[in-house]
């Protein structure tokens, strides 16, 4: 927990929005490059509470919690994610035991920020064939974009009710994609093979292939979230989002599960059939990491039949690594797509000065809500609001 956790209800009460906060941060930021250091932070809170009149917060301590990894500087999607979501959790000094933290801190993980009984999961996935240009690349088209967003509602769906995934009509499972329940490593919690819940699904249509990785849902999302720091990864150009990484790869491992699909799908299915990899918010990440592996893996034969498609996604790695994606994309014939509501502020997390968009942007403007407390309006409702404008035009 932080002392800036909740942060924005506070602010969204006395009339906050998120260009305020953001342009003090700016305002504050003398390096440049969207962190700032305790002096730095200092202003920005001192600003930012003589503004709103924020009271009861020390700004010292609220930035030492922040940077809990002793970096010496804190970027503006830690604190943003913060101040509006909340971090997740405290230790309980009463569990001693090791193996009882370890059940302890996974329970946490899998706790869900979705009801039961969202609405959400009645949405329906009116499939439509994708279509191509007269240059053979993939048209856009709004009947598809939102059947694929609407597809994540029954993976949610599986996990938060816990029963077994059912995927839309018309469409089998090839395979489910897990990931684990905590989005950070703790030394004292051993991982283990069955430590795990759905993250996605691989699912097979007559029309098309569809890899679909899931957004923020379980508190333990939170926490890869909210680990921003640009780290190397493996191969990758550049630098990328450490929490992304970190749930990428940590056991049981997206990017071996994705691979072994993968490999059965560009050796068993026809050719012609598209291979659609999506993603929403945090899985949107995921989906364009595992987008730049597939183009490596399988580019130069199936380039022209890989799609990425994205919603809400936020910035994942630096300029380096945005750069080397997009050249990818051009050499392979692959076509990649972010869809992105300028009103949605998880487009805008990853300092931009650190970090950069990949991907061909395909952006509308639609903001559902301007009260803080009710920003998700931006981030799920817009798109699936616009995509059906867009049909009904």
């Amino acid at each position: 927990m932080s002392l800036v956790d909740g942060l924005y209800v506070k602010l969204s009460d006395k009339g906050a929005d998120e260009t305020d906060v953001s342009a003090l941060w700016n305002k504050s930021d003398t390096s440049g490059d969207g962190q700032l250091s305790a002096s730095d932070f200092a202003a920005f809170f001192s600003q930012l509470s003589a503004a709103f009149g924020l009271e009861g917060i020390n700004g010292d301590e609220a930035f030492k919690q922040l940077d809990d990894n002793q970096s010496g500087s804190v970027d503006y999607s830690t604190f943003m994610l913060h101040a509006i979501i909340g971090a997740t959790g405290t230790v309980d000094k009463a569990i001693d035991d090791q193996a009882a933290f370890a059940e302890w801190w996974k329970g946490l993980g899998r706790a869900s920020l979705t009801p039961q009984d969202s609405p959400f999961f009645d949405a329906e996935v009116d499939w439509g064939p994708l279509s191509r240009d007269d240059k053979g690349r993939f048209a856009y088209s709004p009947r598809t974009a939102l059947a694929i967003l609407n597809s994540q509602a029954l993976i949610v769906k599986a996990l938060v009710r816990q029963e077994p995934y059912v995927p839309p009509p018309g469409w089998k499972v090839l395979d489910l994609i897990w990931a684990h329940p905590n989005g950070i490593k703790l030394a004292a919690v051993p991982d283990k093979a069955n430590d795990k819940v759905l993250q996605g699904t691989v699912i097979e249509h007559p029309d098309a292939v569809l890899v679909f990785l899931r957004g923020t849902i379980l508190k333990g999302d939170l926490v890869a979230d909210l680990k921003a720091m640009p780290v190397p990864f493996d191969d990758f150009p550049g630098r990328i989002h450490r929490g992304f990484t970190g749930c990428y790869t940590r056991i049981p491992d997206i990017r071996s599960q994705l691979k072994a699909s993968l490999d059965k799908v560009v050796s068993s299915i026809p050719s012609g059939k598209p291979i659609i990899i999506a993603g929403h918010s945090l899985g949107g990440a995921l989906a364009v990491m595992a987008f730049y592996d597939a183009m490596r893996w399988y580019g130069d034969k199936e380039g022209a039949r890989m799609l990425l498609m994205t919603f809400g996604c936020p910035r994942v790695g630096t300029t380096a690594f945005a750069t080397a994606f997009d050249e990818l994309v051009t050499k392979t014939g692959s076509t990649a797509w972010r869809i992105a509501n300028k009103a949605d502020l998880i487009t805008h997390l990853g300092p931009k000065l650190v970090y950069t968009h990949c991907g061909e942007e395909i952006g509308f403007d639609l903001k559902l809500a301007s009260n803080l407390k009710a920003w998700t309006k931006n981030h799920i409702e817009a798109y699936m609001q616009h995509f059906s404008n867009e049909m009904n035009a």
